[in-house]
């Protein structure tokens, strides 16, 4: 665990939506300066804007021999779940009313910046996690490394 290991697997999410609605909320923000004629205003909502994108603007999930490594962003926002935790994985889909970001669902806490594909992690003390992406089966393949 303390050592740096080469990882068997890392990939980067980076959605198309979260892109766009970057472009909406900064076009929000020219609308403000130019109607409520602000730039306290203008300035507090891109702030904003610019805090949303980088603590949010991607999920990277990273595998090693030893551990899981979950961050968002430019990885403030990050989780470790240790292997020796993990006593199943598999593959799930998520109902779209869960939605994107750190949630709590009905199967437990979830992570997840797009779509509805997700591997879901079971520990030894029968809770489960589980991580949204789009490559679904490599990670679940790389993480059935671990059992």
């Amino acid at each position: 665990m303390g050592r740096h290991q080469e990882p068997l697997y890392r990939h980067r999410q980076l959605p198309l939506w979260f892109a766009l609605m970057m472009v909406a909320f900064i076009g929000y923000g020219v609308f403000i300066l130019l109607k409520i004629d602000s730039k306290q205003v203008f300035w507090l909502w891109n702030g904003f804007t610019i805090l949303l994108a980088v603590f949010f603007w991607g999920l990277a999930v990273e595998v090693n021999q030893d551990e899981v490594r979950l961050s968002f962003g430019i990885g403030l926002i990050k989780k470790t779940i240790l292997r020796e935790l993990v006593v199943d994985v598999e593959q799930v889909r998520n109902s779209w009313w869960y939605g994107w970001g750190i949630r709590l669902t009905p199967h437990g806490w979830m992570w997840n910046i797009s779509g509805l594909d997700a591997v879901e992690l079971t520990y030894r003390n029968g809770k489960k996690f589980r991580i949204g992406t789009d490559e679904p089966e490599m990670l679940l393949g790389v993480l059935k490394t671990f059992l």
